[in-house]
């Protein structure tokens, strides 16, 4: 889902820059002295020290087994403990708000109203920061939450900047200068939206299904960027592992790191050969050849580690630990994805690792309560062996989840970095006309006041303004759609918002409208609307685009790529329609001779007046189709959630009213008589 008050162009940020900017924040709210609200940013401070920890945690840990897909089960230990911290500090909040609202009433306390605004500003942040405990879910829950509280920060901030801060030092621990203090005051609230805005697009862009672990988000377009990636892990960690064993005094840790440090070499030298490789020979003898230093590394470490084991009588799971961790170099010679086999490795290797540290840390229970007489510093020392052999397999997944998470790297002969720019600072993308800082609230007004009315191409489409004001939403749910424009009485009691305003002006835009005539194409592409005014908090109606009536033909396609909150009429019926990575996005369509295509979009809307002969909705989350004319549209739906018809059914006594259909998903579906509906299993989906 895209933020409405991040630029498309700008990376997306990452746990440290987001972290960053909430210490900006709270360095900002220093400078206004002001008691009440220095105590709420304190609990701020721990909550976005346990998110970054807690989003550490997941990035780098299996889920756990116990939960279910619903979120609910045992928790991590982390998540338990931000859970711990984010209660604590809501609680801590409310009480200082409840206890401003008394001071109210007091005629010597004039600026209670003004300081309540902010710590409700800061309770706010920390509920954003709450986004991590929320259950991950098919539907991108993650763009919800943060939109809504967008709004509510906007809200809260607009009455801040209407009050007064002449005397916002009856609350401070020293008097300020007036100015001193409205100009504090107005940073800090600029810097609260920058930083929910970083908040914002850092988790709707990393995690849309929810923060449940990185395997669950391994195929996500942009991937959390928490640390530089490594180019090659090397054998630095390992080389340091096996000095960490010696401190052990044990035999055997020293042995299996001595092994594990073998492993790693003949890994390296694999890599190498793997990446001067052009191709994946398909000869068993090659393959052999290239992985020889590896299977013998690896079936000699499996060795030591069996004769470990079955040497010692006791559990061993320094042994265990280290025979899984070897699984984790196998992502090379496997045709399996590469970021499967890694993360399922570390999970196993982390089960035993996680053991060690337990005993680990009973014996220095037990010795710091005088029942153990073993020795600290060697149980120390082994509680850092394990957090070394950890360390060094984590960036070992990293590497791979980061660099091939899909393909094993045959024939990269040359290490190619990833497309890393450094993000701006947050107050860069949120400068106002001259130059100067301007908060985000006020942002979209500055933008639309420097907008130019354009005169209508004769070869372009007509992009026209919404003609419909829409009241502001009392509810996070959005309002419902205008009425449909009267050009068909079968169209007159369907659910569907008014495409154009046929007299309207039309207003500039940046989009792209373009007609290939060697392939008959139309392209639309990059129309974006927020859904949200920054200025008001109000829902916009989206940016409308028709296609030239008198120029479009019915050999002609359209293509719809990349558009977010628009609404395109293509007046005459065409041969063929296909959307593409597309959200909020609503076609009204005449008709089609060829099939209609939507894949990879989000919240989609689709009128289709007369007839198309099928729709295709592959990888879609939230489908609406509109039958207006004829009910003999096959819809082939795979990998779709939500995706339902509305079809216009005639009653008995000749009223007509809309009926809702929900179609499943990996069916061909088709409307009957009336409302029947009539499914069959897909045999083959294009």
């Amino acid at each position: 889902m895209e933020v409405a008050a991040t630029p498309s162009d700008h990376p997306v940020p990452n746990v440290e820059e987001v972290q960053a900017s909430f210490h900006k924040l709270i360095r900002c709210g220093h400078k206004l002295h002001t008691a009440s609200l220095t105590a709420a940013q304190e609990q701020l401070l721990q909550v976005v020290r346990e998110h970054t920890q807690a989003l550490l945690h997941m990035e780098t840990h299996g889920r756990p087994t116990s939960v279910t897909a619903d979120g609910v089960g045992d928790e991590s230990w982390r998540l338990v403990s931000f859970h711990a911290v984010y209660d604590n500090a809501c609680k801590s909040i409310r009480d200082s708000i409840a206890g401003l609202r008394q001071l109210q009433h007091d005629p010597r306390e004039t600026n209670a109203d003004q300081v309540t605004c902010l710590l409700r500003c800061v309770e706010t942040l920390v509920q954003a920061l709450g986004w991590v405990l929320q259950p991950a879910s098919p539907t991108p829950q993650t763009a919800d939450i943060m939109s809504v509280l967008q709004h509510r920060l906007s809200e809260l901030s607009a009455q801040a900047t209407g009050g007064s801060f002449s005397d916002i030092a009856s609350h401070s621990t020293r008097a300020g200068d007036t100015e001193n203090n409205k100009s504090a005051a107005a940073d800090w609230l600029n810097q609260a939206n920058a930083a929910l805005c970083d908040l914002a697009c850092f988790a709707t862009k990393t995690y849309p299904h929810g923060a449940w672990f990185a395997n669950r988000n391994r195929r996500a377009v942009v991937r959390s960027r928490r640390v530089r990636h490594p180019s090659d892990v090397g054998d630095a960690p390992f080389q340091a592992l096996v000095l960490a064993s010696h401190s052990t005094e044990d035999d055997d840790v020293t042995l299996l790191s001595e092994a594990m440090l073998s492993v790693a070499q003949a890994y390296t030298r694999c890599l190498a050969a793997v990446r001067s490789t052009e191709v994946r020979p398909t000869e068993l003898e090659a393959l052999a050849e290239i992985f020889a230093p590896l299977n013998s590394a690896i079936n000699e470490l499996s060795s030591t580690c069996e004769d470990v084991i079955n040497r010692r009588e006791d559990d061993r799971p320094h042994a265990h630990a280290v025979l899984e961790a070897c699984n984790i170099f196998t992502w090379l010679t496997s045709r399996h994805e590469p970021c499967v086999v890694v993360e399922e490795a570390f999970g196993s290797a982390n089960t035993y690792l996680t053991k060690v540290a337990a005993r680990g840390n009973m014996l220095l229970l037990q010795q710091e309560m005088g029942l153990a007489v073993d020795r600290p510093d060697l149980t120390k020392a082994m509680l850092t062996w394990a957090s070394m052999l950890r360390e060094a397999l984590q960036r070992v997944m990293l590497m791979v989840i980061y660099r091939y998470p899909q393909h094993v790297p045959w024939g990269e002969m040359i290490e190619t970095t990833m497309p890393r720019n450094p993000p701006p600072l947050p107050t860069e993308p949120r400068r106002g006309a001259h130059g100067g800082p301007q908060p985000v609230w006020r942002r979209s007004a500055a933008a639309s006041a420097s907008r130019t009315p354009v005169a209508p191409s004769a070869q372009g489409p007509e992009a026209v303004p919404h003609s419909h004001p829409v009241p502001p939403p009392a509810s996070s749910l959005p309002p419902p759609p205008p009425p449909p424009p009267a050009a068909a009485e079968v169209n007159a009691t369907a659910p569907f918002p008014a495409p154009t305003a046929p007299n309207a002006s039309p207003v500039a835009t940046s989009m792209s409208v373009a007609f290939d005539s060697a392939t008959s194409t139309w392209t639309v592409q990059h129309y974006r609307q927020p859904l949200l005014s920054a200025v008001s908090g109000e829902e916009q109606e989206p940016v409308y685009v028709v296609l030239p009536e008198e120029e479009v033909q019915w050999n002609h396609s359209v293509h719809i790529l990349h558009c977010f909150n628009a609404y395109v009429t293509v007046p005459k019926k065409v041969k063929g329609v296909t959307v593409q990575h597309c959200q909020h996005t609503k076609l009204q369509l005449a008709g089609a001779i060829g099939p209609v295509r939507v894949s990879d979009s989000e919240r989609q809307e689709m009128l289709i007046e007369a007839s198309a002969p099928s729709v295709y909705a592959k990888r879609v989350t939230g489908l609406v189709l509109h039958l207006a004319g004829s009910h003999e549209t096959e819809i082939i739906t795979a990998l779709t959630t939500d995706v339902n018809v509305n079809v216009v059914v005639k009653m008995a006594d000749g009223d007509q009213e809309v009926r809702e259909l929900a179609l499943p998903a990996q069916f061909i579906s088709t409307v009957g008589d009336g409302d029947a509906l009539h499914t069959r299993e897909v045999t083959y989906s294009g």
